[in-house]
């Protein structure tokens, strides 16, 4: 789907790209748990973000706006009555919480989304189009080259070769 970042100027069609969270981030996490955004990211940021636990040992961090229509859409998805869907709530939208920017571009990690990360010291930011992941740069290092093991980049090449013309 087509990405739009919300509260920009754009034509109001959802196809007409006016930002994006990309990019690849080597960042420090300071003694009390903070990280500093990256510029180029932080630039379309203002007051809060949201972050929740991402299905790979990683964090998930979204603008709130994003992180309203992706928990909204979750939610209704998703029905109360059956046991796997109770467990993905309650992996995606409990976790959640509202991270304030400081005056210097900082957030602050709650301590059971860094626990749930394995965050240590060094840390890697990925942008990725609506939302951005946080992940300990050797968790992330050792995910990566597992993927590359699998043959997970080729495949998904091989499917995005059949679904995207140029």
């Amino acid at each position: 789907m087509p990405y739009h970042l919300p509260n920009r100027k754009s034509s109001g069609k959802k196809w007409n790209l006016v930002g994006m969270l990309t990019g690849d981030f080597e960042i420090t996490i300071d003694d009390k748990g903070r990280i500093m955004i990256p510029a180029k990211l932080r630039s379309q940021m203002v007051g809060t973000l949201w972050a929740t636990e991402g299905p790979d040992q990683n964090l998930w961090i979204f603008l709130p706006e994003d992180w309203k229509n992706f928990s909204e859409k979750v939610m209704r998805n998703l029905s109360p009555f059956s046991t796997e869907d109770r467990d993905t709530y309650r992996s995606i939208i409990a976790p959640a919480q509202e991270l304030e920017i400081d005056r210097v571009g900082r957030i602050l990690i709650p301590s059971h989304l860094k626990a749930h990360a394995g965050l240590k010291k060094e840390a890697r930011i990925l942008g990725v189009m609506m939302f951005f992941e946080l992940w300990d740069a050797e968790i992330y290092a050792s995910h990566k080259q597992g993927s590359k093991e699998r043959g997970v980049y080729e495949e998904n090449q091989k499917k995005l070769k059949e679904r995207i013309f140029f």
